[in-house]
């Protein structure tokens, strides 16, 4: 019985070791704050986050994509009341900037010592059968 805790115990941790993992891989993701725009009419260039046009892929939505049209087109983004035409074609050309955060390192690191504080606290706890105790208290 004691044997077959531990190895359910062991199991757990291990996914929970390997969740962890997974978790603090690394990842890219676009930055906002770093993105730009270049419009075709003058070739200014715009950063878009510090313009309030955001995105999350390789384009900008439909709703980004007028406001960019709007800010190459009339250099103005707070067009609140909706006043102003629309260009009918792009006017820009978006240049995303992508980040990684995190590292395999960092994942590496994390997940190993989440394994090595797990399997100490289980050997501590079947040490001192602290954990059958535990069992019983909680079953009975």
């Amino acid at each position: 019985m004691r044997k077959n805790i531990q190895f359910v115990l062991y199991f757990f941790l291990t996914v929970i070791s390997l969740a962890a993992f997974q978790i603090f891989r690394p990842f890219n993701y676009l930055d906002n704050a770093s993105s730009y725009i270049v419009c075709d009419k003058n070739q200014a260039r715009f950063e878009i986050g510090p313009n309030l046009i955001y995105s999350f892929t390789d384009s900008l939505d439909e709703f980004n994509d007028q406001k960019a049209r709007k800010l190459c087109e009339y250099n103005l983004i707070k067009d609140y009341l909706n006043t102003l035409k629309v260009p009918e074609k792009p006017n820009y050309a978006f240049y995303p900037a992508y980040k990684t955060e995190s590292s395999w390192l960092d994942a590496l690191i994390i997940s190993s010592i989440l394994f090595f504080i797990g399997a100490t606290v289980i050997q501590i706890l079947f040490q001192q059968n602290q954990f059958l105790k535990i069992l019983k208290e909680i079953f009975s």
